[in-house]
């Protein structure tokens, strides 16, 4: 949990800028890389949940819940980052694909390919 909440606050509460690693911004490059060690972690916690409970009396199965938890938790922060990281793109394609794709007049494109034979 302690990972999951610092990187929520260092990503998403962009508090890495204020930070000792004083970054300038947050870019698609630490987001990518915050959702592969978040999905790292998701992946890992199964495994991790299935040898506890072999290893753990049944008394104790019940604190098996709280590793189901922690793991939404995790599913929860990744769509928020990959959600963030599909805003940061769509902003790239706004500002540098947009504009051009308004100028194509794609009904004389069209006219000007040749028409495939039946």
């Amino acid at each position: 949990r302690l990972f999951n909440s610092r990187t929520t606050q260092l990503v998403l509460g962009a508090g890495a800028i204020h930070s000792a690693a004083r970054l300038k911004s947050i870019n698609a490059k630490h987001l990518s890389l915050v959702t592969q060690c978040l999905g790292l972690v998701v992946t890992i916690l199964p495994h991790i949940r299935a040898a506890l409970m072999a290893q753990l009396p049944s008394k104790q199965h019940n604190l098996l819940l709280e590793l189901d938890k922690i793991k939404k938790e995790y599913e929860e922060h990744n769509e928020k980052v990959l959600s963030k990281l599909v805003s940061i793109i769509g902003g790239i394609i706004d500002r540098g694909l947009a504009p051009r794709i308004a100028k194509i007049d794609f009904d004389a494109r069209a006219k000007s390919m040749p028409t495939p034979s039946a």
